[in-house]
């Protein structure tokens, strides 16, 4: 039995229960600029069920644009990044709950397109990449917990070319590969 209309409800009633719905669900994703705007130019907020944000974006003319963070469910952020015309462009942070930064990227049109930097959980550098429209492009070098460097990749467009170095938590070198193209050359021992 349908409880709202079979008993015999007044229309006023069932008109502000219904409201009632509709508003709750706007009142908890958009938050418009204007009174009478559209979604179309406006600020996206959800909420986790403790009542933190767990998103906050900008959108304008329905496309992502401007600032976003997303948020642990503790409050604390995990990650900022920029938005231009529905594209992240320009720097992203991520950190953990602890609120230290674990990583950064670079965008650019929606593309990974500069440098890369993932850190330990102590703050040190772990791995340092960079990036052209999407693809590696140049040295990817990957360092032990005390800085000194791990391991050092040579890419061209996307792939691995050149010598692959591997070096110990002291700095010496344990071991070299040649590549190219992508393909394992040759294996060089020290």
């Amino acid at each position: 039995m349908n409880l709202i209309f079979g008993l015999g409800f007044s229309r006023s009633f069932r008109i502000l229960f219904f409201s009632f719905f509709i508003s709750a669900y706007t009142l908890d994703g958009q938050i418009n600029k204007y009174e009478f705007s559209s979604s179309v130019d406006s600020t996206f907020v959800n909420y986790f069920g403790n009542g933190k944000p767990q998103r906050i974006q900008l959108f304008e003319f329905g496309l992502l644009n401007g600032p976003s963070w997303e948020f642990h469910s503790s409050g604390q952020i995990m990650i900022h990044n920029q938005w231009s015309k529905g594209l992240r462009n320009g720097l992203e942070l991520t950190f953990d709950q602890a609120g230290k930064k674990i990583k950064s990227t670079t965008w650019l049109d929606g593309r990974l397109d500069g440098e890369e930097l993932v850190y330990y959980p102590t703050g040190v550098v772990q791995k340092r990449t960079i990036w052209s429209l999407n693809l590696k492009h140049g040295l990817s070098i990957w360092y032990h917990d005390n800085s000194i460097e791990a391991a050092i990749y040579p890419y061209s467009r996307g792939k691995i070319d050149g010598d692959v170095i591997y070096f110990d938590s002291n700095g010496l070198e344990v071991s070299r590969k040649k590549y190219q193209n992508n393909e394992l050359i040759k294996k060089m021992k020290r």
